[in-house]
């Protein structure tokens, strides 16, 4: 594969931050060693004589990435405030980050709305050790640029799907995620922004039923209503072969553990194994229904395949039924012990031992949409009309829930650190969420953290713990969104909102400590 040409990185700063600007470049080298950024900025693109007022806007507009140094001094200059409306009028062909180097109010700052680096754009300068700012600058920018290029240019891509998610897959490294929808095209976004990066567009108007990303991520896969199955290549965005065979819808496909057979299963009840390199059909297979689901069985060389009316379980290498189990499914998630399975229906749940049929587990879940499970196999995300459930999957009980207002998830999946759930959604876009939401550095940003504090306020006041972690900058941030005004406080003005006569969990507590830690003396006290 030839090599790529780095990607322009403009930086929009004020002079006096020349020292930390020089410090971010020092530690942003690595990644202009490897060929994969280049950087302008004034000391290093402009000659003696050069007309700056008409060179520098020209990088500007020129750079596929601007990032702009946020302090008090850039927030209040004039030229880098004509430099953000420049980068903003194009903002269809670039990616815009602010990088907040120190603390100051730039929450009302059009630059407010996109997701800002350190993690939870925290200013660099209260940071305890800067070179792990910086560092933590440098990983962000680094899954940005390492980013394949896309099959359109950035202002042609779609922000969502024409009608409902049906699938959904991340990479194995957490840099991609894809999406498949009823208008037969597959999205990929950028796993850290969850921006569209690009379009895998090969089945027409026929919808994406499953798609499935290969182990070592190079590849992904999408089952179409075509009868077909597309093999994509996730570097270039490129259809490498058509996989032609089945009558009738495509409704699921799994990778062999090695990558390199592919398991699909159809609406016409045949299943079939699938050789990649060689694009021929390996073995044949007929189960007793239509498919609705399959999944391989780690290092056990079976396939449990999902009908309406039961479970079958079939051996790879000779293409036979081996067992069968009543009662059937929606859909099916494989546990990590390569033993036991997951079978979903609209009603919940059960967790069923293959070897012996058993049934370990019962759930009782109605109305379910969704279900991934959570690496390690201890936990399972469920999406519902009203939201998200985590369940633990020893004791079968709920452990937490969020609610997504109007949005209705209809397919997940969980980012390989455990830390997201990745939402396709009926409307035809896409969302992340903590899983734990106690986890800071999970937590959603710009206008998902706005809507996560309001559904604080408004509908679960378990998540008021979110609300805990966060600093008096990012109250702030809420506040200036929400059009608070400024001499009111944002929590209680928050907590006057909440429809519950009791305020929240914790409330009292937190709003001492708030006025002790960060805000004095409270204006009501004596």
């Amino acid at each position: 594969m030839a090599a790529r040409n780095p990607v322009r990185a403009y930086i929009s700063y004020s002079n006096r931050d020349r020292e930390l600007m020089e410090e971010l470049v020092r530690h942003l080298q690595p990644l202009m060693n490897e060929g994969l950024l280049a950087l302008d900025y004034d000391l290093v693109s402009l000659k003696p004589g050069d007309d700056f007022t008409a060179e520098l806007p020209r990088l500007l507009s020129e750079a596929s990435i601007a990032l702009f140094l946020v302090s008090p001094d850039s927030v209040s200059s004039r030229y880098v405030q004509q430099e953000t409306e420049l980068a903003i009028s194009q903002q269809q062909s670039k990616v815009i980050i602010p990088i907040v180097l120190r603390p100051c109010d730039w929450f009302q700052s059009p630059l407010a709305k996109y997701n800002a680096l350190p993690t939870m754009a925290k200013p660099v300068t209260t940071w305890d050790n800067r070179d792990e700012a910086f560092e933590d600058i440098v990983r962000g920018l680094r899954r940005v640029v390492e980013a394949p290029l896309g099959t359109r240019e950035a202002g042609e891509l779609p922000a969502k799907h024409d009608g409902p998610v049906y699938a959904v897959a991340v990479t194995p490294d957490g840099r991609l995620v894809l999406s498949g929808g009823a208008d037969g095209m597959a999205i990929v976004w950028d796993g850290l922004t969850l921006k569209p990066a690009g379009v895998l567009a090969g089945h027409g108007r026929r919808p994406i039923f499953d798609l499935e990303v290969s182990p070592d991520g190079k590849l992904a896969v999408t089952a179409s209503g075509d009868g077909t199955v597309t093999v994509w290549d996730l570097a270039r965005y490129r259809a490498l072969r058509l996989l032609e065979g089945h009558d009738g819808d495509v409704t699921a496909v799994s990778f062999t553990e090695n990558g390199r057979k592919l398991v699909s299963g159809s609406s016409d009840s045949s299943i079939k194994l699938w050789d990649l390199e060689t694009g021929q059909i390996s073995s044949n297979a007929t189960a007793d229904g239509p498919v609705n689901d399959l999944v391989v069985m780690a290092g056990r060389g079976l396939a449990v395949v999902a009908l309406d009316a039961e479970l079958s379980v079939w051996d790879l290498g000779s293409a036979q039924k081996i067992r069968s189990f009543p009662l059937g499914a929606i859909g099916l998630c494989a546990l990590p012990d390569g033993s036991r399975v997951i079978a979903w229906k609209n009603d919940g749940f059960v967790i069923r031992d293959i070897d012996g049929g058993q049934i370990i587990s019962t759930v009782n879940a109605p109305r379910m949409e969704a279900l991934s499970v959570l690496p390690g196999g201890r936990q399972a995300v469920s999406g519902h009309p009203d939201g998200l459930k985590v369940w633990d999957l020893a004791s079968g009980t709920m452990v937490r829930s969020v609610n997504l207002g109007n949005e209705v998830p209809t397919e997940l999946a969980v980012t390989p650190d455990g830390a997201r759930v990745i939402c396709g959604l009926r409307r035809g876009g896409i969302s992340a969420w903590p899983i734990d939401l106690s986890v800071t550095r999970a937590l959603p940003a710009g206008r998902d953290r706005l809507r996560l504090a309001y559904l604080a306020v408004i509908e679960s006041p378990e998540l008021w713990r979110v609300l805990e972690s966060w600093d008096e900058a990012a109250l702030s941030g809420i506040g200036a969104q929400l059009r608070i005004p400024s001499d009111q406080d944002v929590l209680e003005t928050l907590a006057a909102r909440h429809p519950n006569t009791a305020p929240p969990p914790l409330w009292a507590a937190w709003v001492e400590t708030l006025y002790s830690s960060k805000l004095g003396k409270r204006p009501d006290a004596a």
